[in-house]
């Protein structure tokens, strides 16, 4: 039973859409983070004025009755004390959520450098194997001329076969600039792009400094002990 041989991008390819994943997977957690934080925001607000107008309603209702506490009065003021205590988790839950992103900034800083890196090597890796396959297909009439070239400027002028074949390169990158991909056809050049990757969410000031990124790692795990100090894990 035949096996189709591997190509030998593949190894290289591999790594780089691994790091290519693992860099998405670290921004849809930011993202997520994100709309977590801002929701959780919106809720501590509406729990906060949900406390102010029973505040309002209870203090109404305790001096019209001069202080006897009814069964109306005791439900407004559970209900005082509940939104209260909502507002009061909400505002625990977001100081979380913040240590949270900035740990993610932290793996995003981590994931960013793997996804460029492994994005150039495999693109480099990829022309050069390309290159060296096409140019195992070069005519004979091609090289014939080429040798001719060579030879007649090497004979009469002072020019290096460099400089001799320079119309032959010259020619090459016009045609290059020229031609258009079937992508369809290209499944390898359609996984890598001709583009570098642009790492989303990654803080420049964080991903240029490891001394910061040392010292924010620091202050997150201080805060953590301080928010959590039995070091149950949260839920």
């Amino acid at each position: 039973m035949s096996q189709t041989a591997e190509h030998p991008i593949t190894p290289v390819l591999n790594n780089y859409k691994a790091a290519k994943a693992q860099h998405l997977k670290n921004e849809a957690t930011y993202e997520d983070i994100i709309a977590s934080i801002g929701r959780s925001q919106q809720k501590q607000r509406d729990a906060e004025n949900q406390t102010q107008q029973a505040d309002g309603s209870w203090r109404k209702l305790f001096r019209s009755l001069r202080g006897e506490m009814t069964d109306e009065l005791q439900t407004e003021h559970i209900r005082r004390i509940s939104q209260r205590e909502l507002a009061q988790e909400f505002g625990h839950l977001i100081e979380e959520l913040e240590l949270d992103k900035d740990y993610t900034s932290l793996q995003l800083c981590a994931s960013a450098r793997p996804y460029k890196d492994t994005h150039k090597v495999a693109l480099m890796e990829y022309a050069r194997l390309e290159m060296s396959a096409a140019m195992k297909t070069l005519s004979p009439e091609l090289i014939r001329a080429a040798k001719i070239m060579v030879a007649a400027n090497e004979l009469y002028t002072d020019s290096s076969p460099a400089k001799a074949l320079g119309t032959l390169t010259a020619t090459l990158l016009s045609l290059a600039g020229l031609y258009s991909f079937d992508m369809e056809k290209e499944s390898i050049l359609a996984e890598l792009t001709l583009q570098q990757p642009q790492p989303g969410y990654v803080d420049s000031t964080l991903n240029n400094s490891p001394i910061k990124r040392m010292q924010l790692g620091k202050l997150i795990r201080e805060k953590r002990e301080k928010l959590n100090p039995t070091g149950e894990p949260s839920t």
